[in-house]
């Protein structure tokens, strides 16, 4: 993978990737709209076809994540400490964090791309425009996150370590308030996100999620049956 390694420390790595880089296909953007390449209309594949080279000419994806180590984690049920700072995970998220024996913060961001490219459809009332780049917006910044979750499988691996799936603020009963804790934790501007009054990321295309670490934790399948967060990516993603 041709990314940019952008800082370096014991704890704290940012990255620097292209579209290319993520390995994210026109193909895979008209399936998870509902289509097949064989049944999409023309107008969805050629605004897809644009968007998606706009994109991959123009978007520079900004990735990083801190560690935090078991001196600074302690693990409940439904909640989590870092460094004294409490975060009310709830017990669906808390349920699968519990026997971490470290956290990792991420976050994944589009840069400020997406929203000047809606300005414009916006300016034109280009409606379908509006919906198909938003929407690729979105699988794009969830892909970048998966493959910022790779690598730090990958590093792991050499301390025979294993990871949890990630888990955002704002669901499974996660208040998005918390953000603001989140990213206190993190270095100032980090990957250049910042919040909003309401705790919202900007740029909007953004992620932001705590992973679980630990000898004895595992990735699942995520299971929609137990959240009724409707608008999850994962729930659109695994339905």
């Amino acid at each position: 993978m041709d990314n940019d390694l952008i800082q370096k420390s014991s704890d704290v790595q940012e990255y620097q990737f292209n579209l290319n880089d993520l390995n994210l296909s026109q193909a895979y953007i008209i399936k998870s709209l509902g289509y097949s390449e064989l049944n999409v209309p023309d107008p969805v594949a050629e605004n897809v076809k644009s968007i998606f080279e706009y994109f991959r000419k123009e978007m520079k994806i900004k990735c990083g994540y801190k560690r935090f180590y078991s001196s600074d984690v302690k693990i409940y049920k439904s909640n989590f400490s870092v460094q004294d700072l409490s975060f009310d995970c709830k017990k669906i998220i808390g349920k699968y964090l519990i026997g971490s024996e470290s956290l990792v913060f991420i976050v994944a961001t589009l840069g400020d791309v997406f929203e000047k490219l809606l300005n414009t459809f916006k300016s034109n009332n280009d409606y379908l425009e509006m919906f198909l780049s938003d929407k690729i917006a979105s699988d794009i910044v969830e892909v970048a996150a998966d493959r910022l979750e790779m690598i730090i499988e990958e590093k792991l691996k050499t301390e025979s370590l294993k990871v949890t799936n990630r888990y955002s603020p704002g669901y499974c009963g996660w208040d998005v308030s918390e953000q603001k804790k989140f990213f206190s934790l993190l270095p100032f501007g980090f990957c250049g996100v910042t919040l909003s009054e309401s705790a919202m990321m900007i740029p909007i295309k953004s992620v932001s999620a705590v992973i679980g670490i630990g000898k004895n934790v595992e990735r699942k399948d995520y299971e929609c049956s137990i959240c009724d967060d409707e608008f999850c990516y994962k729930r659109k993603r695994y339905e």
